[in-house]
């Protein structure tokens, strides 16, 4: 922290609301200071009280507080403020003052044991908030709770620096302390190139990988992934620190270079590639079972478009059947009407053989094959085994109890296509619980045997609405996870209901919450039947058991609105991110985006703002780069990959953190 940013932490409050917080005296405090007798004296010992209580420290020798400080506190004690001029606070005297009121109020020096203590305390949440302003403000916090006097800001300084290394190498120990020689071996690995590209490494590899959608795509996803798994890096490690902390980890493992990671100490270069290992798997998870989806999106589509095409031109096929239809329907429908025969009329309107040539060809037509996209789907499946089988043996899916018979399949299919091409056969008994009504027709035949083509296409489009509907989800993955892993853990949970302190707004047992509901819909229902049978009820009348709602209408005069377009008519035209800068200097807004391994703000604040601008309307750096004049896309990609996080975006305003 600079020294006018210490100054004015260690300044004793002179705002009126500081001033009523920090230096209101309590009964006992007065009895005490009144006992002194001489007013000068109440008044110098009263400020030496307050100043320890905040900002923390003793005043130094000759040291005159502010004057609103001074004012409020002597009327507190019924004296005069022009007292403090005869305080003697010669060194000797203010010591002994300062040693009686250590004494009589608890006070205690900041000391060695005091620094070993704070730093032991601050260390766990090191873990989790590296800004050092932040955690110097969480230091003076507890230290002024504690009532241990405030050291010299390099002091403080020292401990905010000692429980950041504590808490770093806590991290890496619980990261990396305890891999085999075999896995660290296997991680310095990732430094080697490429397989076949000798300027780029496996870790740059690895997170290079492909977006666009296609099978060929999919497959080098789950290559990645399977490098990845085979480093041998057990899940449980990101378990063992925060995870606030591991994220902070994995972030900025995955954004240093690959030349940055090689030259540091082992522990942090350990831990840095553990997280970085872990967050390459979840992401490589994600995006293959994503790019699942898509690539089962695209065969359905295509199915879909191929089906109406069929269905249109089958239908252009068939007009003659239909015009013979129709004349056959009214020649029917005229012979009925007149008690005729009616094989006779068919005969003489249409002929009875082109009639039932147009019915035969018509009843093809009508046929649920070529109407229904699922028969065109099963036609596909083909194009649905270049990718599914890779995707059955990469991952383990599990699901909720009603996707019991769905996973049962998932199982059966994934061991049929590790049997190998030449002998996979799937058995004869194959689970159709999970088959909806719609697919049925299409996969089960009128002898009640499924086919083993549509029951496998099933199959894979019902394993991808189980996965967006949460039903189904994968170990490891972050987007297809488990609903439970997103609620307070179950220890938590149950340490917060000892306590009673449940974070939640509504009453711990329902039946309370209900029977609160049910009593607020009753109290309201009877106050709108008394106002109605009045004829108090505001814009609303009931008639004849019906409810009528006067609308709202516009009500701005014209006068109004034309004032309102002259207003803005002189608003001067300026850049927009010349308006975000000057709304930062009020807001302190880009305070939040600090970088995520000093935590220091943004140098430049042009360049940020205009990343932020490229974030928010979707335009992208490229594009943002090419639209400005000033911030290269280098600057703005700097910007974005070091200050521009989505916990940034999330963070709560606060304006002592910063610093506004």
């Amino acid at each position: 922290m600079t020294d006018e940013a210490w100054g004015a932490v260690m300044a004793p409050p002179s705002e009126e609301r500081d001033l009523v917080r920090h230096c209101t005296l309590g009964s006992d405090d007065l009895d005490r200071l009144r006992a002194l007798r001489v007013a000068h004296n109440q008044l110098g010992h009263a400020l030496l009280l307050c100043a320890m209580r905040h900002p923390g420290r003793a005043l130094a020798p000759g040291e005159r507080p502010p004057a609103a400080m001074v004012a409020w506190v002597a009327r507190q004690l019924g004296v005069e403020a022009t007292a403090l001029d005869r305080w003697s606070n010669r060194a000797q005297t203010r010591r002994e003052q300062i040693g009686d009121i250590m004494k009589a109020q608890g006070f205690t020096a900041f000391g060695r044991e005091e620094a070993v203590a704070m730093t032991r305390w601050l260390t766990p949440t090191a873990q989790i908030e590296r800004r050092p302003q932040r955690l110097i403000e969480i230091l003076l916090a507890e230290l002024r709770r504690r009532q241990i006097l405030l050291p010299q800001p390099r002091v403080l300084e020292l401990v905010v620096h000692r429980a950041r290394s504590a808490a770093a190498r806590v991290t890496w120990r619980a990261l990396a302390g305890d891999l085999t020689p075999a896995q660290i071996e296997a991680l310095d690995t990732l430094f080697d190139a490429a397989p076949g590209q000798e300027d780029l490494s496996r870790l740059a590899w690895l997170r290079q990988f492909p977006a666009a959608p296609g099978a060929r795509s999919l497959h080098a996803l789950i290559e990645r992934l399977d490098v990845v798994r085979a480093l041998g890096v057990e899940r449980r490690r990101q378990t063992t620190i925060p995870a606030v902390a591991f994220d902070k980890v994995a972030s900025d493992a995955m954004a240093l270079t690959v030349q940055n990671l090689r030259v540091l100490a082992p522990p942090p270069r350990r831990a840095l590639l553990v997280a970085a290992a872990l967050r390459l798997e979840t992401d490589l998870t994600d995006a293959a079972l994503f790019m699942f989806d898509r690539l089962m999106g695209r065969v359905a589509r295509k199915a879909e478009r191929a089906s109406a095409d069929g269905a249109a031109a089958a239908m252009r096929g068939v007009q003659d059947h239909l015009k013979t239809l129709a004349r056959a329907g009214r020649a029917v429908i005229a012979a009925h009407e007149s008690d005729g025969d009616v094989h006779d009329a068919i005969d003489h309107a249409v002929g009875w053989a082109r009639f039932l040539r147009a019915v035969t060809e018509t009843e093809g037509v009508a046929a649920s094959e070529h109407v229904d996209m699922r028969a065109e789907l099963v036609r596909r499946w083909p194009a649905l085994r270049q990718f599914a089988p890779t995707v059955l043996r990469t991952f383990s899916f599990e699901g909720a109890r009603s996707a019991t018979g769905l996973l049962k399949a998932l199982a059966l299919l994934r061991d049929a296509n590790a049997s190998g091409a030449a002998r996979r056969r799937l058995p004869g008994d194959l689970p159709i619980g999970f088959i909806r009504k719609g697919w049925r027709p299409f996969v089960i035949d009128p002898d009640g045997a499924p086919d083993a083509k549509a029951w496998e296409v099933c199959v894979l489009f019902e394993l991808r609405d189980r996965l967006r509907a949460g039903d189904v989800w994968v170990a490891g993955s972050r987007r297809f996870r488990s609903f439970e892993e997103t609620l307070i853990p179950r220890a938590s949970f149950t340490a917060l209901r000892a306590e009673g302190a449940l974070p939640v707004g509504v009453p711990e047992d329902p039946t309370v919450w209900i029977e609160g509901r049910r009593a607020a819909l009753a109290e309201a229902m009877t106050d709108v039947a008394a106002r109605s049978a009045i004829g108090t009820l505001e814009d609303v009348t009931i008639e004849g058991g019906a409810l009528k709602i006067t609308p709202l209408k516009a009500d701005t005069p014209d006068e109004a609105q034309a004032l309102g377009a002259a207003a803005y008519d002189l608003l001067p035209r300026i850049k927009i991110t010349d308006l975000l800068l000057e709304v930062d200097d009020w807001t302190g807004f880009t305070a939040a985006f600090t970088h995520q391994r000093s935590g220091l703000p943004a140098e430049d604040r042009t360049v940020l703002l205009t990343a932020i601008l490229a974030d928010g309307v979707n335009l992208g750096l490229t594009r943002m780069a090419e639209a400005v004049r000033g911030p290269t896309l280098r600057e703005l990609a700097w910007a974005h990959d070091w200050h521009i996080r989505e916990e940034c975006y999330a963070c709560e305003y606060d304006q002592a953190a910063c610093g506004t």
